[in-house]
């Protein structure tokens, strides 16, 4: 089994982390498992692109410039836009999880020092 890039639901398939890691969404999904170990997208090279890239973004709080949640956000929507010739970004999947996860962690601790600020 194979999961096709052009797979409608691809992105639902993979998981990836800030670190450019990447496994299967579900323990039970053979058919990713396969596939990452096929495509060997957990070649050590391959995560440290992915990591690069990820840092590159502003997406860790140890970026250069890291993003605000709102910045974030705008991440998302921006890494699944095709370019003019119907191209998506490098690591377009990893970038758009990892600011998924960021922007919502940033925005809870944002949450909980506005709490602190009100006690």
């Amino acid at each position: 089994n194979f999961v096709s890039p052009t797979h409608s639901k691809v992105e639902q398939r993979f998981k990836y982390a800030r670190n450019g890691g990447i496994a299967a969404n579900s323990p039970n999904d053979g058919a990713a498992t396969n596939t990452i170990k096929l495509l060997r997208l957990d070649n050590p090279k391959l995560i440290e692109l992915r990591r690069a890239a990820i840092e590159a973004a502003g997406l860790t709080r140890t970026s250069d410039k890291p993003l605000s949640a709102m910045m974030a956000r705008r991440l998302i929507q921006e890494c699944l836009q095709k370019d003019a010739n119907l191209h998506l970004p490098a690591f377009c999947l990893a970038l758009s999880q990892v600011a998924e996860e960021y922007a919502s962690r940033e925005e809870r601790q944002a949450a909980r020092m506005r709490g602190k600020a009100r006690d």
